[in-house]
């Protein structure tokens, strides 16, 4: 079993333990390991967002790609109410800090839907500071099969290259298209720094879309950087100054090294800190508003 997969089934498993649920076809059920991305391999979408304290993050967004995802895939239009099913679980299993996710897939003729809330624990700032060490596999993606849109449940190579990463003592691994240019990593999008310059591969590469990353240029341009989305070879990172990866649970993680192309000093990262800080008070604001409670 890949490594992702057994750390999510572990992850279930002590639901199952605690008695905590989920929802599946119109039913709270008992969390169940089966309703895990990367082992669901069957057409569908799903998405990952950050629970805290009465707030998704960013929740309009997320289902905004859901309901692209499922257009990609020919599904029907999205009719489930998720709201309510997720503010039960949240009653049901505890009101900590949590991760939630909502999926939607067809095995055959039949449609499936799924939403759990997982315990999240965030990285320490000691760990943020420390920053991620990753490799460059040899696999490639090919970028009509990965549309920027499209939030795949079925995701087994980008299982498989974490896996082999966290095997191979990385945290995480930088995959590459058919063309060699950079895509995104196995669970983030990646972000260069240079200059005032601010680089982010363009989503013809294969990346995902992700509503972090989409935050992130906008916070930066508002600061006056650059904003390029560009084909960038792994080559040509030897010359960046700064380089750090975003999704919606770990919000911004530095990168400290990419094995043998790229390594970053722990305490030069003006860019990367400024962006952090400019994402913190963005999440605060919309903290605040109030028809963001859940």
């Amino acid at each position: 079993m890949p490594a992702v997969i057994e750390l999510e089934c572990r992850c279930y498993y002590r639901m199952i333990s605690k008695r905590l649920f989920m929802f599946h076809n119109d039913r709270i059920i008992t969390a169940n390991d089966r309703f895990i991305p990367g082992r669901i391999r069957c057409p569908g979408v799903f998405e990952t967002m950050l629970y805290d304290r009465g707030v998704i993050y960013f929740w309009e967004r997320h289902l905004r790609r859901l309901r692209a995802g499922l257009s990609l895939l020919w599904f029907p239009k999205l009719k489930i109410r998720f709201r309510p099913i997720v503010r039960e679980l949240i009653r049901l299993n505890g009101p900590g800090k949590a991760r939630v996710r909502l999926m939607i897939w067809r095995e055959g003729k039949t449609f499936h839907s799924a939403a759990t809330v997982t315990p999240h624990r965030a990285y320490p700032s000691a760990r943020i500071h420390k920053g991620f060490n990753i490799y460059i596999p040899r696999i490639r993606l090919k970028p009509f099969e990965h549309p920027a849109d499209l939030k795949a449940v079925s995701y087994q190579p980008y299982a498989q290259v974490y896996q082999r990463a966290r095997v191979a003592g990385y945290d995480d691994a930088l995959l590459l298209n058919r063309q060699t240019y950079i895509a995104e990593t196995s669970r983030a999008n990646i972000f260069f720094v240079k200059g005032k310059d601010l680089l982010t591969p363009a989503c013809s590469c294969g990346c995902l879309k992700g509503i972090t990353r989409q935050i992130i240029l906008d916070l930066a341009r508002a600061q006056g950087y650059r904003c390029r989305p560009v084909r960038l070879n792994p080559r040509e990172i030897s010359a960046m100054d700064e380089v750090f990866l975003t999704n919606s649970l770990i919000g911004i993680m530095p990168v400290v090294a990419i094995k043998g192309f790229w390594n970053g000093q722990h305490n030069r990262r003006p860019v990367t800190n400024a962006l952090a800080d400019a994402y913190r008070g963005f999440c605060q604001a919309y903290r605040r508003t109030p028809a963001k409670k859940l």
